[in-house]
């Protein structure tokens, strides 16, 4: 498929070839692989055969790959789109260009094995995009996802409008009441009338003692 590798070697042999890992340390890593899933690469690593740094070296220069700076590199919003970030977590992979190859626009995706071919293919039906593998560590990658994506999302909350506050309710002026159109002062004193009002009435209904106490607030 174009934009993926269009080698399919198996990255073992590879390594023996080169010298680096022996045929023991080849089919211990496949073991561990059967036993615990993921990919040799990984099992070498992990049984200790090759460092981390060391495979992804040969892999880049194997397939010719670059190795892209994500420590540094501030990657646009529209790019990260493409690949969302519970995908980027689930594959450890992240978009970090796009670049036209050839008069195609390709979207180029930093993955610690670019050789995986399966998740190249995943990524070109999820983005409808050919991918262009690029090498960082898986470590690398999983850091940038939280920074980049966390970025993103932040630079979007500073850059969009807060959501309008609900407007006032609306009335007309035709129907707003007497208080409301007169100085405060005239609509204190009406008020000091209604109590003055109530208290009279409460007295004339209440007991002696009652009607004491009542007529001492007026």
């Amino acid at each position: 498929m174009e934009g993926a590798l269009n080698k399919n070697p198996k990255l073992g042999e590879l390594l023996i070839k080169a010298g680096l890992i022996n045929g023991f340390q080849m089919n211990s890593a496949l073991s561990y692989k059967r036993h615990w899933g993921g990919r040799v690469g990984e099992s070498l690593v992990k049984l200790g055969y090759i460092t981390d740094e060391d495979l992804h070296s040969f892999i880049a220069r194997q397939f010719d790959l670059p190795e892209v700076d994500l420590v540094t590199r501030r990657i646009p919003a529209d790019v990260l789109d493409y690949i969302p970030e519970s995908k980027a977590i689930e594959f450890c992979v992240i978009p970090v260009d796009r670049v036209e190859i050839r008069g195609i626009m390709h979207l180029v995706v930093a993955m610690p094995d670019p050789t995986n071919l399966y998740v190249i293919d995943t990524l070109q039906f999820l983005t409808e995009c050919w991918i262009k593998p690029t090498m960082a560590s898986a470590e690398l990658i999983l850091k940038a996802i939280d920074l980049q994506y966390g970025a993103t999302a932040s630079r979007r909350a500073r850059l969009e409008p807060s959501a309008p506050l609900p407007p006032f309710p609306h009335r007309a002026a035709s129907e707003a009441t007497d208080e409301e159109w007169q100085p405060l002062e005239l609509v204190v004193k009406q008020l000091e009338e209604k109590l003055d009002k109530l208290l009279r009435i409460l007295i004339k209904h209440s007991s002696g003692s009652q009607a004491k106490d009542l007529i001492e607030l007026l």
